[in-house]
């Protein structure tokens, strides 16, 4: 790693830049990438005192454990462009331990246009690696339980569905081939606003063949979100014969205290198909943190993890969105409680659930 200062670098053009590893990149002013690859080690630090603009069909890739830190200033990924945030330590344990590392992005203003997106698609651990790597034949696990194999099971899911953090777990071994890769973990931290055209994606790998990985992580912490674009934490599909089994969904909570967006229809942490069993659902919510308490919004799937008591000021389903407490578990809600068409509430063993208000 190493320090470096760019003092007069405003454009980088049809042009490819690697910067090692624990490296710390300091530019003066703002900075446009236009057609341009660009590769930030991992453990390293960007900081731009101005606008960062990926534009032109570029690809710039941020490695897990470092901050792209535009802190008060702006964020642009345009003109069929891609951030990608790939996982540190994929592919095998640290100190006996699965440690797979994410990205954060932090800026005041961030914008993603509709060609263009941030992603960590199939870029968390990969194929049998991870803590729920599926056994032969069977999908990746994170948020959602990958498909069973007739050999073996999936791995178990983990991790937190209300700060999500972890990468997506690999697709087990089928045919001597690795299975597809989990999806990485993105945290966006935006001061003021997020508005999001394109996408937000954390998708398990489907792989040409064998079995798909579980989704990745999507955290978001904006003051206001706006756009009409997806967020997004898919498993990957299974594609061999009727065996390899599809990937589980992984893990999206999204907050802000003001909201203009129009996406939630197009998000997803579904789990992937087969031709062998499909993946569970993985989970998938919205806070808005204009109140003390927070409103809860579940789109698809939801679980309320056991351990200390979960309050909202209120509490709705999307539409078909299914809410679990698990055992033990305790969601207290504060007013409403607005259950969706075709939506499910199921409470596990123990589970309590103490509504104040109205339930509709």
């Amino acid at each position: 790693g190493s320090t470096l200062h760019l003092p007069d670098l405003e454009v980088l053009e049809n042009c490819t830049v690697t910067v090692t590893g624990g490296s710390h990149l300091d530019i003066d002013h703002a900075l446009t990438l236009n057609n341009t690859r660009f590769r930030l080690g991992g453990d390293s630090v960007f900081e731009v005192p101005g606008t960062l603009t990926v534009a032109a069909a570029s690809q710039f890739t941020v490695v897990g454990g470092s901050t792209l830190g535009l802190t008060g200033q702006n964020l642009v990924v345009a003109g069929n462009s891609v951030l990608w945030c790939e996982g540190k330590n994929r592919s095998a344990k640290v100190n006996g331990q699965w440690a797979g590392v994410g990205v954060t992005i932090v800026a005041a203003n961030i914008t993603v246009d509709a060609t263009s997106k941030i992603s960590a698609d199939g870029l968390g651990y990969q194929g049998i690696c991870g803590p729920g790597a599926g056994g032969y034949a069977a999908g990746g696990s994170y948020g959602g339980r990958g498909g069973n194999s007739w050999y073996a099971p999936s791995g178990p899911g983990y991790g937190s569905s209300t700060e999500p953090a972890d990468l997506g777990s690999g697709g087990g071994w089928f045919g001597g081939v690795l299975g597809g890769s989990g999806g990485g973990a993105i945290e966006i931290v935006a001061s003021n606003l997020l508005h999001l055209d394109g996408g937000v994606t954390a998708n398990g790998e489907t792989p040409a063949y064998g079995t798909g990985g579980s989704g990745g992580s999507v955290h978001v912490m904006a003051e206001r979100l706006e756009g009409a674009g997806r967020f997004e934490a898919r498993g990957g599909n299974g594609t061999v014969n009727n065996e390899s089994a599809g990937g589980g969904g992984g893990r999206v909570a999204v907050r802000y205290s003001e909201n203009g967006y129009a996406g939630i229809g197009d998000c997803s942490v579904q789990g992937g198909r087969g031709p062998g069993a499909a993946g569970q659902p993985g989970t998938l919510a919205f806070f808005d943190t204009s109140v003390p308490s927070q409103y809860l919004h579940v789109v698809e799937n939801f679980v309320i993890q056991s351990g200390p008591e979960q309050t909202y000021a209120a509490v709705s389903l999307e539409a078909g969105g299914d809410l679990t407490v698990e055992d033990n578990a305790v969601l207290n809600v504060q007013s409403v409680f607005t259950v969706g068409s075709g939506s499910v509430v199921a409470l596990s063993g123990v589970a309590k659930l103490n509504v104040t208000g109205d339930l509709d």
